[in-house]
């Protein structure tokens, strides 16, 4: 159980990771669609022949070994026009292939975008990944906040406080019992046993010691419907 925690903090941080990763890939699936969407209308528009002629007499020059292909990419305004992620913009080209094969010239189209993985991280849907991140935090958080509750009370929680001999006494009873709960009657019976009633000296040393813990602990004493007492943390220092 002591690993429970940190096995779901394990578990929300790889699902985070893995949530993330699937939103990235899933822009860059949108990317390539839109790229090759806003191709077809470039193609369409502009029509295939005069695409291919243009490419020829552009690259021609180029060319200087028979059969060599090479692909150059170029801005195209009809292209980023077509496209419906504007943010894409000045980092898509369409992509010539031009050569010459048994002494034709051979031109395919493609495109793409010069997208930096940064900027396909911002297009992708990052919120279930960050809360999944959040929620691992908070329960990183709670579960250290679980142990320091949970860590036993021992006298050595107390060593920089300063105490009567009374105040350790009873601060000792306090310790030994499982619960930190003491009844008045179990507090005057050890403290004061002779005194037939000590309320309102268990009330003046209770006063006190609570002042004490307050200035150099995080510990307080509770009133239980002033039939007992009880030691706690602090909730506010917990």
């Amino acid at each position: 159980m002591k690993k429970l925690p940190i096995l779901i903090f394990i578990v929300l941080c790889l699902t985070a990771v893995a949530t993330s990763y699937g939103s990235y890939r899933k822009a860059q699936r949108n990317i390539e669609s839109d790229l090759q969407q806003a191709l077809a209308k470039t193609i369409n528009e502009k029509g295939v022949e005069t695409m291919r002629q243009d490419s020829i007499r552009a690259y021609r020059s180029i060319a200087r070994t028979e059969g060599e292909m090479m692909t150059i990419a170029v801005g195209d305004e009809t292209l980023r026009r077509h496209l419906r992620n504007q943010q894409l913009g000045e980092m898509a080209f369409i992509t010539y292939t031009v050569g010459r094969e048994r002494g034709r010239w051979k031109v395919t189209f493609n495109t793409e975008a010069k997208c930096s993985a940064a900027m396909i991280w911002s297009l992708s849907d990052q919120r279930l990944s960050a809360w999944l991140t959040v929620m691992a935090l908070l329960s990183l958080a709670l579960s250290f906040r679980g142990r320091r509750q949970s860590q036993p009370i021992t006298m050595d929680s107390f060593s920089a406080t300063h105490l009567t001999p009374m105040q350790r006494q009873l601060m000792e009873m306090f310790v030994a019992s499982g619960s930190h709960r003491l009844s008045k009657h179990e507090i005057c019976d050890a403290l004061w046993p002779k005194k037939d009633d000590a309320s309102e000296t268990l009330y003046a040393l209770i006063s006190r010691l609570k002042r004490e813990l307050d200035k150099t602990s995080s510990f307080d004493i509770i009133s239980d419907r002033g039939r007992a007492y009880i030691l706690k943390r602090r909730k506010s220092e917990s």
